[in-house]
């Protein structure tokens, strides 16, 4: 009876000592997180400017303030390869422009989430509307100002009727084409209802997209978005309202935001890539004091913007 009283005791020590050494274990992994989080160097949260209207390729205009995406999708690119870069921040300011330009800036971040598994936060500024608010469904938390200007979500396709201006100014246009709709937008004369009934159904069939990329990046149902998605503009205030964003909040509460998350670290620096070079700078200032918006091409497109 003894030897088995012995044995129970021997049992329950090492039962103890088993339950000690498993909590300083977790203890020492808990310790060793924070130190770790405490003491990494050269950490960085890289800020990506989105400013201006977004048009495709890298080439700026002297009149008038463009979002080069090229050059974004270049430093996208270029932060999957640094181990430095702990996270993304949008600072976005722009009011939408060319559809293609924000859906490449939109997938190129989701595939950096992909491949990096490291969290992406979007800052609004002035306006984030339109294809600006496209590119920001990307983010894993959307801040906005109380006074942003954001939503606008919806594709526009514009078209000019000049045959009045061309009768009174003597214009006579004369057109050859292989099919009935290949001058469709002919500025020379009246839109056909067939030629209404088609661009409609092509502006509805980009705005499809748009409602999906905004259901997913809000967890929202499609309906759901549909009954806000109808091209008006809100607030920061009425878009927390309306679950657009997820909290209103400034650029740098949204460093800080970043800064409490476990995969980055609170002494990580704030870098800027893709700064503007100071001729773009002078070019977008001039911009906005002339307030200017000139399109670069002539023709049909669809856009995302107010």
């Amino acid at each position: 009876m003894e030897i088995i009283t012995r044995i129970g005791i021997g049992l329950g020590v090492l039962l103890v000592l088993s339950l000690v050494l498993i909590l300083i274990s977790l203890l020492g992994i808990i310790i060793f997180k924070l130190l770790s989080k405490k003491l990494k160097s050269g950490s960085e949260i890289a800020v990506l400017d989105i400013s201006g209207v977004m048009e495709s390729g890298s080439r700026k205009s002297l009149l008038t303030k463009q979002c080069g995406v090229e050059s974004i999708l270049k430093e996208i690119k270029k932060l999957k390869e640094k181990d430095q870069v702990e996270a993304i921040l949008l600072k976005i300011n722009s009011p939408g422009g060319s559809a293609v330009a924000a859906d490449n800036i939109y997938r190129q971040l989701q595939d950096f989430k992909l491949e990096t598994a490291k969290p992406v936060v979007a800052s609004m500024q002035d306006v984030a509307a339109s294809g600006g608010y496209y590119v920001a469904m990307a983010a894993d938390q959307v801040f906005a100002n109380h006074s942003t200007l954001t939503g606008s979500i919806g594709v526009i396709m514009q078209l000019a009727n000049l045959k009045g201006l061309f009768e009174k100014a003597g214009i006579k246009q004369e057109t050859f084409k292989s099919g009935r709709f290949k001058d469709i937008g002919n500025a020379g004369r009246e839109m056909t209802k067939e030629e209404r009934e088609l661009l409609n159904y092509m502006v509805q069939d980009v705005y499809e997209p748009f409602v999906k990329v905004v259901a997913q990046g809000r967890s929202l149902s499609e309906e759901e978005v549909r009954t806000i998605a109808d091209g008006r503009l809100y607030t920061g205030n009425q878009a927390l309202q309306a679950d657009l964003v997820d909290q209103l909040g400034t650029f740098e509460e949204a460093i800080e935001y970043l800064k409490e998350l476990e995969e980055v670290s609170d002494k990580a620096q704030v870098v800027e890539y893709g700064v503007p070079k100071l001729r773009d700078k002078l070019s977008s200032l001039l911009a906005a004091k002339l307030n200017l918006h000139i399109v670069p091409e002539l023709g049909a497109r669809y856009e995302f913007r107010p």
